[in-house]
């Protein structure tokens, strides 16, 4: 019997770079803090080469939001890269953070 014989759905949500804080147990989302303790620790924030790579974003809410949809709508399926819309390069990143600090330039 198929999975769709069988009635089986299923969602697959490929993420990309999710930003922001959260509400839930840890708030935190996984890359930018480890970056800031890292910046924090030696006093620079590092990017490697140029930090001309770009990663697509999505906001830890509205990837909340998506997730909750995935799982109580009986309608969704599918395969999907989520991001929303825009993209930063390593190195804005990296920018983003040394200013916030007030830290110098970012280092490659």
């Amino acid at each position: 019997m198929s999975a769709r014989e069988a009635q089986i759905r299923s969602v697959v949500l490929c993420n990309s770079l999710i930003y922001g804080n959260g509400t839930g147990p840890r708030p935190q989302t996984v890359l930018v803090p480890p970056l800031v303790a890292q910046a924090r620790a030696s006093g620079v924030v590092p990017v490697v080469g140029r930090g001309i790579n770009r990663w697509s974003t999505v906001h830890v809410d509205d990837m909340a939001d998506l997730y909750h949809h995935a799982v109580t709508d009986p309608t969704a399926a599918g395969f999907y890269f989520v991001e929303g819309g825009q993209d930063a390069s390593f190195r804005e990143i990296g920018e983003a953070i040394a200013r916030r600090m007030g830290l110098g330039p970012v280092q490659s």
